[in-house]
């Protein structure tokens, strides 16, 4: 989708190397390869904080010297305080988590620029590509131009014929002229070899391109399956949360019951009490009765 959306801006137009000598199309510079700036797959700064983060998502308790402290023997002696505290701590795990799956959302960004710089280098191909058509096409044209000028050459022969005196003359003109045809046949042949092998090259270069991008693929695969880890991570924590509670609850009970056994002893001691004073009761009212 990102390739499709991606497009490359537009460039000059196609030089037609047209009027140039061979010389001067061999002292040409070589086609430029683009290479990737690895220092933007890099991050140092922001790998570390996620580094720092993933430690303390995996201890919330960890001290850390950006954050203050609340006091220990009041933590120590209160246990709602201590239980804020956790839920605290947990509350900045999972931000920690949010931070360090922004971390890896912009290393994905960063990872994903190059297939941006392949689509433009893919299209400075392709105009190399059409340039050296264009130059095959003058070398035909060329070639066109030697066979009309051998065609001439036999015209030119017959006038000969009929002037023996000139052509003796004109025949070591001729003999020049072939001398220098050839030359220029070698150099064509020559020039189509070397574009035969610039060719080779950019087929070459379209492999290496195409090797690229698996890699890439491998590494965008490599991104997923971290965020996936990294929700499994947010799911452990989620249930450790979900452990304390429960614990605090466990911890509530017992608090219930020993509020009931204070109910009940203080209810027997009330019993106790009763009893004992109606111990004098019981024994002054037979006194009474015989009296």
């Amino acid at each position: 989708m990102l390739l499709e959306q991606t497009k490359p801006p537009l460039y000059s137009q196609p030089v037609f190397y047209k009027d140039i000598s061979y010389q001067q199309i061999s002292s040409l510079p070589p086609v430029p390869i683009f290479a990737l700036d690895s220092s933007r797959l890099r991050d140092k700064q922001g790998l570390e904080r996620a580094t720092r983060n993933l430690a303390v998502a995996q201890n919330p308790s960890d001290t850390r010297t950006d954050v203050q402290e609340p006091d220990a023997l009041l933590i120590s002696q209160t246990p709602g305080i201590k239980w804020l505290d956790l839920q605290i701590r947990n509350c900045r795990g999972q931000a920690d988590i949010i931070m360090l799956h922004y971390d890896i959302t912009m290393i994905h960004c960063h990872i994903t620029m190059p297939f941006y710089d392949i689509n433009k280098l893919h299209y400075d191909i392709t105009m190399v590509h059409y340039d050296i058509t264009i130059l095959h096409y003058d070398n035909t044209m060329i070639y066109y131009d030697i066979t009309m000028l051998y065609y001439d050459i036999i015209v030119l022969d017959y006038y000969i014929t009929m002037h023996y005196y000139d052509i003796t003359i004109l025949y070591y003109d001729i003999t020049m002229l072939y001398y220098d045809i050839t030359i220029l046949h070698y150099d064509i042949t020559m020039l189509h070899y070397d574009t035969t092998i610039r060719h080779y090259d950019i087929t070459m270069l379209y492999y290496d391109i195409t090797m690229l991008r698996y890699d890439i693929i491998i590494q965008h695969y490599d991104i997923t399956m971290v965020c996936y880890d990294i929700t499994m991570l947010h799911f452990d924590i989620t249930m450790v949360h979900y452990d304390i509670t429960n614990l605090n609850y466990d911890f509530t009970i017992p608090h219930y019951d020993i509020q009931k056994l204070h109910y009940d002893i203080t209810m027997l001691h009330y019993d106790i009490t009763m009893d004992i004073t109606m111990v004098p009761y019981d024994i002054t009212m037979p006194y009474y009765d015989i009296t």
